[in-house]
């Protein structure tokens, strides 16, 4: 009985193996060059745990654009100025559809980042652009952030060792929840892991973002192996479930709590300003479109996760670099004494007079771009460079490779502002996607709506603490990016000594 079992069961492995590589095999197509793929696994060998890396190896080895194979998902990846133009400019109609995931399908249904464009997420845009870019509402903002800015200050130590991301992590809290929901949840004293007991909430969404975005960029071989996703060996779809019946749970009591204000509240009541959440909810009562309760927690949870987990990590990585460089740190505060002086604190206004602070941001977004690459889907089959997209071929831009082609980056893996500087090797390129070579937010139709946003927040926190601080760095600092998450954070939070460099009462709040 064994034996005959060993058969079948070696009979039925042989079945498939010979289909596919049948199908791997058959009638060579016309696709840009790549690594040899392997039945069912493709090129998955090679990718390893930094896949920007590895793709980065290969497109040196076989030129700007590529065929990998993931599994039995084919992707073209672009790593030059000039590929990169033909997706997301030449094409974009042709490439703005997204590839199909699991994670983020389950998670976040219906929302902006990872759905197709539909008039549905148009509209869903539309209400995002209104509520948090427009220059009305950044104007309107201003005073909000500065006072969050200012109470940040009074939480660091004048001197001693700090934590750097956990007031990067208050400071992003606080300003998107007011910018969200119309209040500042977390409450820190002066210590850095000390909260007050009324901050449990945002402790709770800070931790259900970071994992959010962890859950999202885990490796998920259902996504690049069909069989794999129906076997679900493990265990990923029940957890996925599982992790947003999580969320829905924490979003119900802001709804809730929201829902009840505006059922009591005097219709010709209008004193209170209109923030996101109540747009949402003023397009939930219309019943004329698509956004119910269940749209309304995605985007209340997009928001946190791809506004707030991203501006964290820009930002730790700006600091990081600037800590780690003595000589640009030195160049930035000689900017900031000119134009600000000692005897006040950094605003907004003065981010104009400041070219060597923005020339920080776009070195950091070059170097450590907020997400990897830029994931796109064709829609119909087309040509492009001559080779053959079939319809739902995926489409990679990699944007973390195209920020270390020396070609384009002289010196690329150097921490060096100065070229963004007129005069410099690159000055001129800005990260708005009008620049083919530094696409951090994207561009087209598929660009990151938050990025004026995000853009202001990182400048401010450079000014800022720069200003303020004079800063040493760990004896060991660690500059690579962490595994397994959606965005590319530190791999070790950033921790640096600090002296004020101004008079004591400008930090206090």
């Amino acid at each position: 009985m064994g034996s005959v079992l060993e058969i079948l069961s070696g009979s039925v492995v042989a079945l498939v193996a010979i289909y596919l590589c049948m199908r791997f095999l058959k009638t060579p197509r016309n696709l840009p060059p790549g690594p040899f793929a392997w039945p069912l696994i493709g090129s998955l060998h090679l990718i390893g745990p930094y896949p920007q890396r590895a793709l980065l190896k290969l497109a040196n080895q076989y030129g700007p654009l590529i065929s990998v194979w993931f599994g039995q998902r084919l992707i073209i990846v672009a790593t030059s100025p000039e590929t990169a133009m033909e997706f997301v400019k030449t094409q974009d109609a042709n490439f703005c559809s997204r590839p199909q995931q699991q994670a983020p399908t389950i998670l976040l249904p219906h929302d902006l980042t990872f759905s197709d464009v539909t008039p549905h997420s148009k509209h869903l845009r539309k209400i995002f652009t209104m509520q948090f870019t427009t220059s009305k509402k950044v104007e309107a903002a201003q005073q909000l952030r500065a006072d969050e800015f200012k109470h940040m200050l009074s939480t660091i130590p004048q001197e001693g060792w700090v934590n750097v991301k956990f007031h990067l992590e208050v400071l992003a809290g606080n300003v998107f929840s007011q910018l969200i929901m119309g209040k500042r949840l977390l409450q820190p004293t002066s210590h850095d892991e000390e909260v007050n007991d009324s901050t449990e909430k945002l402790k709770d969404l800070m931790t259900i973002t970071a994992d959010l975005d962890r859950i999202i960029g885990t490796f998920n071989p259902g996504d690049f192996i069909p069989a794999f996703k129906k076997l679900d060996l493990q265990g990923l779809g029940s957890r996925f479930k599982q992790f947003r019946s999580r969320m829905d749970t924490f979003i119900a009591k802001i709804l809730e709590e929201r829902l009840e204000l505006r059922k009591n509240r005097d219709p010709k009541e209008q004193s209170r300003e209109k923030d996101y959440l109540d747009a949402l909810l003023d397009e939930s009562d219309q019943k004329t479109n698509a956004i119910d309760l269940n749209v309304v927690k995605t985007m209340l949870w997009e928001i946190y996760a791809a506004g707030m987990e991203t501006n964290i990590a820009s930002s730790e990585w700006a600091m990081a670099e600037m800590v780690n460089s003595p000589e640009s740190m030195r160049k930035c505060q000689e900017e900031l004494d000119a134009v600000v002086g000692h005897e006040r604190m950094v605003q907004e206004s003065d981010l104009a007079k400041l070219p060597y602070v923005k020339a920080v941001v776009k070195e950091t977004l070059r170097l450590h771009p907020p997400v990897p690459f830029l994931a796109h889907q064709c829609i119909k089959s087309c040509k492009a460079f001559g080779y053959d997209i079939k319809a739902g071929t995926s489409v990679f831009v990699n944007v973390w490779g195209m920020g270390r082609l020396e070609k384009v980056f002289p010196d690329a893996e150097k921490f060096y502002p100065d070229r963004f500087l007129p005069g410099g090797s690159n000055a001129g390129i800005d990260y708005q996607g009008q620049n083919f070579e530094l696409l951090p937010f994207g561009t087209g139709r598929r660009i990151c709506a938050g990025m004026p946003i995000a853009s202001l927040m990182v400048q401010t926190v450079v000014a800022t603490l720069m200003h303020a601080y004079n800063w040493t760095p760990p004896k060991d600092i660690e500059l690579m990016e962490g595994l397994g998450a959606a965005s590319l954070s530190k791999a070790v939070p950033l921790r640096a000594y600090t002296k004020a460099r101004l008079a004591p009462h400008l930090y206090k709040y």
